[in-house]
């Protein structure tokens, strides 16, 4: 089996979701048009950015759920 390289790194993909997150706290951006946006920006696949975004949700949602514990 090939082995898979990350396209982009931690701090790439860190950078990509706190612009995201501006966009659409700060900008009023939709969701959708901040993913086009900063995908752009960054050269990455806007589905690439959404799937970022739901993983780092899960992840938050599990770190709060075992801290009320």
């Amino acid at each position: 089996w090939p082995i898979t390289v990350a396209k982009y790194d931690q701090d790439t993909c860190e950078r990509a979701l706190g612009l995201y997150c501006e966009a659409v706290a700060e900008d009023g951006a939709t969701k959708s048009g901040a993913r086009q946006k900063i995908g752009g920006i960054f050269d990455i696949n806007p589905a690439t950015l959404h799937k970022w975004i739901r993983k780092t949700k899960a992840t938050t949602a599990q770190a709060m759920a075992k801290s009320q514990q």
